[in-house]
């Protein structure tokens, strides 16, 4: 339970559906409804419903161009919770000194989970994990030319798209989810960038007290304390309280 807490949930309360190793070698073509069963047939298939999935290239409009005036929160003195810090306008010297602290390094490396599914390159978390401290020291020595630079390796980048079988029909594409495969690499260098931004991040002052999400000592059990408060009180008082859920459908495409 402790290894696979979500798995160990979904036993508990009998939402366990074991996966099926041949899913995919027959599925239902969109067009005729016929059932396929030719891997090159059933891989264009899949190739077409993705790139539909894809949303369309957009022209850039400057908005997010270095030369564009942004106005950001920050900059714009105390307002809804934003102190107004102001950032050096030359060097990242405040990142270049997370991104070569060992410590940090030290707790991505550790945060790296067990039995994930690998990248392209087969490359596991537990083979970076079992590195020696010379070749740890290689690693992160690495990702600070590659943080300086500001160059990732086209190598890292290539991913892996697979279908994992999320509800009802196996023969409808639909059904599935598309999980991308990330080289554990580039993982660990994503990860090493999100820790540092987010530390500067807190430390300037930069995120709204309201902004609870992937942030330190704000979890799930905090917020849904105050939401409960609000609408208590919105009751006893007899005041009209307004709540808004969304729910995005293909959030990321």
């Amino acid at each position: 339970a402790a290894e696979a807490p979500k798995l160990s949930n979904r036993i508990a309360t009998g939402r366990y559906k074991p996966r099926h190793p041949a899913e995919l070698k027959v599925l239902r073509n969109p067009a005729n409804q016929e059932a396929i069963t030719e891997p090159p047939t059933i891989k264009a298939i899949i190739e077409q419903f993705i790139w539909g999935k894809a949303a369309p290239p957009r022209p850039k409009t400057g908005d997010y161009l270095p030369t564009h005036p942004r106005g950001y929160p920050w900059e714009q003195g105390d307002r809804d919770g934003f102190p107004g810090v102001l950032l050096p306008a030359i060097g990242r010297a405040w990142l270049h000194h997370k991104v070569g602290d060992q410590h940090l390094f030290t707790e991505c490396m550790r945060e790296l989970k067990n039995k994930k599914a690998p990248g392209p390159d087969g490359v596991t978390n537990e083979v970076l994990k079992a590195l020696p401290p010379s070749g740890r020291r290689a690693l992160h020595g690495l990702m600070q030319l590659m943080w300086a630079t500001a160059c990732t390796p086209d190598l890292l980048k290539p991913t892996q798209t697979v279908l994992a079988h999320k509800k009802e029909s196996l023969l409808e594409l639909g059904n599935y989810r598309r999980l991308g495969l990330e080289k554990t690499l580039l993982k660990l260098w994503t990860k090493l960038i999100a820790k540092a931004m987010a530390d500067h991040a807190e430390k300037s002052g930069m995120l709204s007290c309201t902004q609870a999400g992937f942030r330190a000592k704000r979890g799930t059990e905090y917020q849904l304390e105050m939401l409960t408060m609000a609408l208590e009180d919105a009751r006893l008082t007899q005041q009209d309280i307004y709540l808004l859920m969304i729910d995005f459908s293909e959030a990321f495409d």
